[in-house]
């Protein structure tokens, strides 16, 4: 597994420390998780027709792409709208939420991988939104 990171201002965090990706993601070799690089903000795929609504902040996004490699992404929010008990939450529910689901696309067999999927989650409203999407 691969894991870059960027230093944040004291104002900004993200939804899980690299030390819970590390102990939930450790042992998937294709894998990179990068924390603020390469992009600040989440932006849909332009190849993608069908966007869900998002009406919050999306915190993480996680993608599987033809070749089976994932690409864990996670965006920084700012501490006064994502808590610690926020934080926490995500570490215990929404990461095991994201290995299971790409546990799922790895084990596909190869005639049934189509194009790329991607899961989002978004902190809207004190809670946490996934939202799922295939394109090719």
């Amino acid at each position: 597994m691969e894991l870059k990171a960027i230093k944040l201002p004291a104002s900004q965090r993200f939804a899980a420390s690299r030390r819970a990706v590390k102990r939930t993601f450790g042992d998937i070799e294709d894998l990179s998780a990068w924390f603020g690089v390469f992009t600040r903000t989440f932006t849909f795929d332009r190849y993608l027709s069908h966007r869900p609504r998002i009406t919050g902040t999306v915190i993480a996004s996680l993608s599987v792409s033809r070749d089976r490699s994932a690409h864990l992404r996670f965006y920084p929010i700012a501490r006064v709208s994502y808590s610690d008990d926020a934080a926490a939450q995500f570490e215990s529910e929404m990461l095991s939420r994201l290995r299971s689901w790409l546990t799922r696309q790895l084990a596909k067999p190869e005639t049934a991988i189509l194009g790329a999927e991607e899961i989002i989650v978004e902190w809207t409203r004190g809670e946490h939104r996934v939202h799922e999407m295939r394109f090719l």
